[in-house]
This record gives C-alpha cells, structure tokens and sequence, in this order.
C-alpha cells in the first residue's frame, strides 16, 4: 500500500504537491482549499486487480475538473466516490447532489465535475478503468453523476463491502485475490444499479396504472 501526505512537502508547497499527486493517480484536476495556509491532505493507494482503491483525508476544499483539465485526460476511467466521514456535494453530468456518509456517486474522467466539502472530509474512492466497468454495467453514462442511498436497497452491500474491503487491504490482500475480490465488487454494483433501474420501471408502471384507474368512469 502505498501513503502520500502533504505532511511530506513544504507549507507553500502543500497545494502544488497534492495537485501533481492527483494527477498521476487519477487525472488531472485542481483542489481548491478554503483555507490555503491550513490545508492538510493524506492519501493511501492499494491495487485490487484491475481497480485502484483509495482512502482520502482532506480539509475543506473544492475539487475541479475542467475542460482544460479534459485536454489533458487521456484515459478514460470511472471513479466511485462514497464519504464515510463528512457530506460532500458533487456536480456532474447535469447533476447536483449531496452524498451523506455511505452513499456514493460514480464519475467519468472525460466529463467535468466538481467535488465540494465545507468540512474536513474523509471518504473511500475506486478508480475503475471505462472499459473494465462497461464489461459489468454497459451504460454506464445513464448513472454517472446520480447520487446512490448507500443505507437503502441492495446499494448497502456495495456500501458494506467496500468498508470491508478496505479494512482487508490495510491489513493485507494478497495480490492473487485481486481479480476475484474486483469481480465481485463490479458484479455487485452492476447488479444494484439493475435492482435500481427494475424498480424505477415498476414504480412508472405502477403510477401510470393509477392514471388509468382514475380515469375510467365509475359506474
């Protein structure tokens, strides 16, 4: 497992270290402290086959990625954000959310965003490469930037598991278990957002036979 805090670099040369660190792990991006001079960040990185999970502590910041953030994007990845310390407000593919502890929100690096915590925030994160999710969920444009209830419905076992996983990798995952562990993780979200998507469908028809039911004469 790999650490970086911003304990490491000079006071004024806190941010410019954490932005460059930002950039070679996920993608480009800039954080946007609310207090320059006390800004203190740490992050741990652990491979999990295919996926990058991650453990971040930040005080209160924005986080941005710009169009000209997108020039510089080159690969194409998802990233699954969820809070377990602090709310976090994201603004992402038409979409305005707030994520309370253990809810999460999924992202695409070739989109723009923007991330904000008015307090010190702590939150697990996976990177997920584009081509690997879209093997498990194969739209997954329909849900990036929508807010998931992380205590409702099958989304709580996403949730669940990616505390357990984490608690397992800072004490040690072999690499060889990494695919399957990955697998799983993938095969879990895709089947909350199917659960998800079948109770949308069946709430729509459910109020459009009210609709119905309300029209007809009586008598």
């Amino acid at each position: 497992m790999r650490s970086y805090s911003t304990a490491s670099a000079g006071r004024t040369a806190r941010l410019t270290y954490w932005n460059d660190l930002h950039c070679d792990v996920f993608s480009p991006l800039e954080v946007r402290p609310l207090d320059r001079e006390s800004f203190e960040a740490s992050l741990a990185v652990e491979r999990v086959g295919p996926l990058t999970l991650v453990k971040t502590y930040t005080s209160a910041a924005s986080i941005e990625h710009t169009d000209q953030h997108l020039q510089r994007t080159h690969d194409r990845r998802a990233f699954l954000l969820m809070p377990i310390v602090g709310r976090v407000s994201s603004s992402h593919y038409g979409y305005d959310v707030d994520l309370d502890e253990g809810d999460f929100v999924l992202s695409d690096s070739f989109a723009p965003g923007r991330v904000a915590f008015a307090e010190s925030n702590h939150s697990l994160g996976v990177s997920i490469p584009y081509d690997t999710l879209t093997l498990h969920i194969p739209d997954p444009e329909a849900i990036f930037g929508r807010r998931v209830a992380g205590h409702l419905g099958f989304a709580q076992l996403v949730s669940s598991m990616l505390r357990a996983l984490w608690t397992q990798a800072e004490r040690g995952l072999p690499s060889q278990f990494g695919p399957g562990v990955a697998k799983n993780l993938l095969e879990l979200l895709a089947t909350a957002r199917r659960i998800d998507e079948l109770e949308g469908v069946c709430h729509h028809v459910n109020i459009a036979d009210l609709h119905l039911t309300a029209e007809q004469p009586i008598g």
